[in-house]
């Protein structure tokens, strides 16, 4: 009989076997599986699956708070963000979490358990539902003051798991800096978290430098840009490895030459050593930063215009790689993003060299995709806007008739111009702010055009 079909019987009868009060062996299985199901993400979604729903029923019942906390930890990707349930799984984390805190005081905790506990706490502040009428900083530091009001039991002697939880807190207030735009403090958490906490060729390393690319990405032609860059250039990095960056290098590339590094460095460490073994790489983390690899690229073409072609080979096989994992099955929420933005950017890419009719046809796929495929968005979507606002520029740049385009896009102007998404790379600011500097004499001209018709009239 194959794994898959077994049912939970067996599960069921190391449930109802205790050893004197200890931990029983199915907590020690539990344990077990937790080490197994580590690599959820990376393409064995029905093993996963399988593996979680042994891990729930092993665990019922269990007073393990330690134990109760991964669940929850293992839970929230495999349950909930994979299909997009991003706020309903933070809610649902955050009241294990808040049950746990009411009943039970820290010094009752063991600090395996209040480093889960710890983990669990910054793991689900991410999506956390947010607060009205705040600003995006607001928001930031509110979510930042919740991870840091954790602390280890004993400040000055942290056990390493304790060290680890730290650790995530860094990175996630790092990132949610990056997501709500806050692009300097993104920089500093993200590189504290990388240089001091970070796991070598761990996942959440490579997700790491992704988003500290992403976080000087935005902040090259932005005030502080010269400040990071100085620091680049004075302190380096030191991602595995000291590395100093050369006085005339720009942002864009020093970002190009770290993520090629974290990409070399996993595809060697995880045995991706032939050409066709690197094409069909679907590690989440890797591929990740292969995206922003290719737009470190995108962003250099401004003053070296024969990169775009090197960014549209990346994007393209990346493209080609999401594409054959959606034809084996749904891809998790995560992933459906980067592929709209792979979309996104190959006709950013278009746009930018004035290939009009590639142009359209990229815009035209990537707000069908949102509207299609990104079933949690709303069609008025931010990014869908965005893509839309970017095909009239492309249409009227084109030779289009404005009395026909410009008014079928006069409420998705309105409505990105009162909003600010800043979580997915570039599309929402310097790309967005391309496209509004494009569209003002295009828009500016159909206004005289119009104020000269009432005048006739």
């Amino acid at each position: 009989m194959q794994l898959e079909e077994r049912n939970l019987e067996y599960t069921q009868a190391l449930r109802n076997t205790q050893r004197n009060g200890k931990p029983s062996f199915a907590e020690r299985t539990a344990e077990m599986l937790f080490e197994t199901i580590r690599g959820y993400g990376d393409g064995h979604d029905k093993m996963d699956d399988m593996l979680l729903d042994w891990l729930k029923n092993l665990l019922e019942g269990s007073m393990s708070i330690g134990l109760q906390a991964r669940l929850w930890c293992t839970r929230l990707p495999l349950e909930f963000y994979s299909c997009g349930k991003l706020i309903e799984g933070c809610e649902a984390a955050d009241n294990f979490v808040q049950s746990v805190e009411s009943r039970v005081q820290s010094q009752e905790l063991t600090k395996r358990e209040n480093a889960h506990l710890g983990f669990l706490r910054h793991l689900s502040v991410e999506y956390r539902v947010r607060e009205p009428g705040l600003s995006n900083e607001e928001v930031w530091r509110r979510r930042a003051a919740y991870i840091e009001a954790w602390q280890p039991l004993d400040r000055d002697n942290p056990s390493e798991l304790e060290k680890y939880a730290m650790g995530m807190g860094v990175r996630m207030r790092g990132k949610l800096a990056k997501d709500f735009g806050l692009f300097k403090e993104a920089y500093y958490s993200l590189k504290l978290f990388i240089e001091q906490y970070a796991t070598r060729g761990s996942r959440e390393e490579g997700w790491a430098i992704s988003d500290f690319g992403q976080a000087v990405l935005e902040i090259e032609d932005a005030e502080d840009g010269s400040e990071i860059l100085l620091d680049l250039i004075t302190e380096g990095t030191n991602f595995g490895e000291k590395l100093s960056h050369p006085s005339g290098a720009t942002l864009c590339e020093i970002v190009s030459f770290l993520c090629s590094r974290a990409i070399e460095n996993r595809m060697f460490e995880r045995g991706h050593l032939t050409q066709q073994d690197r094409e069909n790489v679907r590690e989440s983390d890797t591929m990740f930063l292969e995206i922003n690899h290719a737009v470190s690229l995108l962003r250099q073409g401004r003053n070296h215009p024969e990169r775009y072609e090197n960014a549209k080979r990346e994007l393209l096989g990346l493209k080609k790689r999401f594409e054959q994992t959606r034809a084996n099955g749904a891809l998790w929420y995560d992933d459906q993003t980067r592929e709209f933005s792979v979309i996104v950017y190959l006709a950013q890419i278009a746009h930018l060299r004035h290939e009009w009719d590639e142009a359209q046809s990229r815009w035209k796929e990537a707000i069908d995709y949102g509207r299609t495929v990104m079933k949690k968005w709303e069609e008025d979507h931010f990014y869908i806007d965005v893509a839309t606002y970017s095909l009239a520029d492309v249409q009227l740049s084109a030779g289009g008739e404005p009395n026909l385009i410009i008014p079928k896009v006069q409420e998705t102007i309105r409505r990105v111009d009162g909003e600010r998404v800043t979580w997915m790379l570039g599309v929402g600011t310097f790309w967005l702010d391309h496209v509004k500097r494009s569209m003002e004499p295009k828009l500016r001209a159909e206004e005289m055009r119009l104020d000269r018709e009432k005048e006739q009239m």
